[in-house]
């Protein structure tokens, strides 16, 4: 039986149409990869960043904290210079001044209490949205790594399918071969 030279090169150019396919298919997935990867590191980068921004903020410096505490401490100006008013007019004793004085410092330490709880809260609020944040991305990169690695093992697997189809028929092609081409056997 002579060779077709038809079916001999529709054999090859599967072989080599599985061969191209597979090296552009890991060339796209490498090219897919380094994408991810760049991605990555730009969340990550981003999420320390945030996490930095507002862990290490020192909440007493932020315009919320020194309003409140001007506030406080306004507030306590005026009440002290009532209370000093009202001691000249009706006669008052400094015992009564010391309390009152001792009530406003409270006061004042009680709003920097209260502003240190808050610092102290808004920095285990960024702990845990960085927590959360990070859990997301290794989430998101395993579940990239897994299409990646399916998406390979399935280029290879069609690839590899193709051709072996293309060598099975150059190899059934070739054992009927009696040396011509073209010709058929007696």
């Amino acid at each position: 039986m002579a060779i077709s030279p038809v079916g001999l090169g529709i054999n090859a150019i599967g072989t080599i149409g599985g061969l191209v396919g597979t090296i552009y298919g890991y060339k796209q997935a490498g090219k897919e990869a380094k994408k991810q990867e760049e991605l990555r590191r730009e969340r990550e980068a981003q999420g320390e960043e945030y996490f930095n921004r507002n862990y290490y903020q020192d909440y007493f410096n932020t315009a919320e904290a020194q309003n409140a505490m001007r506030r406080v401490e306004e507030s306590l100006r005026k009440r002290g210079q009532m209370q000093r008013g009202r001691q000249v007019v009706t006669g008052g004793t400094n015992e009564l001044l010391l309390a009152q004085q001792e009530n406003d410092q409270k006061a004042l330490t009680d709003t920097a209490s209260n502003l240190a709880e808050t610092s102290t809260a808004l920095e285990r609020k960024a702990d845990q949205e960085h927590n959360v944040m990070q859990q997301q991305m290794y989430k998101d990169e395993t579940n990239a790594s897994l299409a990646r690695e399916n998406g390979y093992l399935t280029l290879a697997g069609n690839s590899a399918n193709v051709m072996g189809k293309g060598l099975l028929g150059a190899a059934t092609s070739l054992s009927d071969w009696d040396g011509d081409f073209g010709k058929k056997k007696d």
